[in-house]
């Protein structure tokens, strides 16, 4: 969400930091990295960010969110504007691996390796959309999307799974990470056996905020309700399927911070989790 357009010491020396005690080989970036996409202003918030990554020397990939929407116009960058400007702006730090014939920004395969230089591990990143088209009323109406939102928060559509699960090597592990979390988020927190349980009538009261025990694959903090897409294209069922995808890593909701482990696969929401 990054608006001004320098970033402050307090974000800079903490991603020092970070960069530090880590020493990551590859950082990916879930999306709604920007506020701004009008010419200048993007530019400047977005180059901030891309800033991060080639001052630290750290190699870094990216999806897009719903505030990284892109707008059609003179004046504004489209979608493919905004990643052609990360491109230039990461130079040889920016692992672009993205396929322009698939919808969204950023739908990519980053393929890792093992020492034999098989395939070791699939990360697959994919833009989970904006704001919709996700219904016929929405489809027919005529207010901008961001005047739709919640009713029509995105996700992954049907012809990003199928090429998912073309690009995936078959019976290698693979990590998804995109910004909008998937729909089945309500289902596995039922199966969540704790006092007080989490359930889907309970999802506009904001005091019912609870924390999962932190020794058990089900952990975190669960401090807002999620958000996942309106209409559900498959996804999950489709890496349920598989069996070599372990986990799916996602932002969106701001102040949640979770792991459950639901059909196999690690739902992953938030800012500090250590998947189990």
């Amino acid at each position: 969400h990054e608006e001004r357009a320098k970033l402050g010491e307090r974000e800079r020396v903490f991603f020092a930091k970070m960069c530090e005690k880590f020493q990551p080989s590859l950082a990916i970036v879930t999306g709604d990295n920007s506020d701004h996409r009008c010419k200048g202003m993007f530019e400047e918030s977005a180059g901030a960010v891309t800033n991060l990554f080639t001052e630290a020397k750290v190699p870094f990939a990216i999806t897009f969110g719903n505030h990284d929407t892109e707008v059609i116009g003179e004046g504004w960058y489209t979608a493919a504007e905004e990643w052609e400007f990360y491109r230039r702006a990461g130079g040889r730090y920016f692992v672009d691996r993205h396929d322009p014939s698939v919808v969204g920004g950023g739908t990519s395969r980053i393929r890792v390796l093992d020492g034999k230089g098989k395939p070791g591990f699939d990360l697959c990143v994919l833009d989970s959309g904006d704001y919709g088209p996700q219904t016929e009323a929405v489809l027919t109406s005529t207010k901008k999307p961001s005047d739709l939102w919640p009713s029509a928060c995105d996700s992954v559509r049907a012809p990003q799974v199928a090429w998912a699960r073309k690009a995936l090597a078959e019976g290698v592990p693979s990590l998804f990470f995109q910004h909008i979390i998937v729909p089945e988020i309500y289902d596995a927190l039922k199966e969540v056996k704790l006092p007080g349980a989490y359930i889907y009538a309970h999802i506009y009261d904001k005091t019912r905020y609870f924390t999962f025990d932190p020794n058990t694959e089900n952990h975190g903090m669960l401090h807002e309700y999620p958000c996942p897409g309106y209409y559900n294209h498959g996804q999950f069922e489709a890496m349920v399927s598989r069996g070599d995808v372990l986990a799916m890593f996602t932002g969106h909701d701001h102040t949640n911070c979770f792991s459950v482990k639901y059909k196999g696969i690690n739902i992953v929401n938030g800012r500090k989790i250590y998947v189990r």
